[in-house]
């Protein structure tokens, strides 16, 4: 006898993924495309690690959301 099970969907890795993908483009602004204020706290030549921060942040994040929001495509 095969047994049935209902399993409810869950939101939090769409959630999850909205986060992290607003986070990348607010760290792909920052690392690669920094406005004014941010290039005179900041500037270039002393602060890179800042920058490499910023970028790196921006590729892992975007790697998570595409992870998250492709667990949400399956699992939903």
């Amino acid at each position: 006898m095969a047994r049935k099970y209902h399993v409810e969907g869950t939101k939090s890795f769409l959630i999850w993924a909205v986060v992290l993908a607003a986070v990348a483009i607010w760290a792909v602004m920052d690392g690669w495309f920094p406005s004014e204020g941010t290039l005179t706290e900041h500037p270039l030549a002393s602060s890179s690690s800042f920058y490499l921060f910023n970028k790196s942040l921006a590729l892992l994040s975007a790697v998570g959301a595409a992870i998250c929001g492709y667990i949400h495509t399956v699992v939903k």
